[in-house]
């Protein structure tokens, strides 16, 4: 059987928009369904946030559109990076 920190490992969820409305809303249904959030508002944030939890994400949620750096340029970087 699964500790709680482990099953919390499992559902970590990164989420990244710039919107907080998309945020607060993905927050509430994930939430609901047992999962643990990240919340990124950029690119950048969303970087940072993967570099320091590689290892525990099980899922990232991308906005495409971003000021900044988009979530394709996010997305570009994770699979440029050889771990993942």
């Amino acid at each position: 059987m699964l500790s709680t920190e482990q099953t919390q490992i499992m559902n970590l969820v990164l989420v990244v928009d710039d919107d907080p409305v998309m945020i607060f809303l993905i927050r509430k249904y994930l939430e609901g369904e047992a999962y643990h959030l990240l919340e990124a508002g950029n690119g950048s944030d969303a970087q940072a946030l993967i570099e320091q939890h590689a290892n525990e994400l099980s899922a990232i949620l991308l906005d495409w559109s971003m000021p900044g750096i988009s979530g394709i340029e996010v997305l570009r970087w994770i699979k440029s990076q050889a771990r993942y």
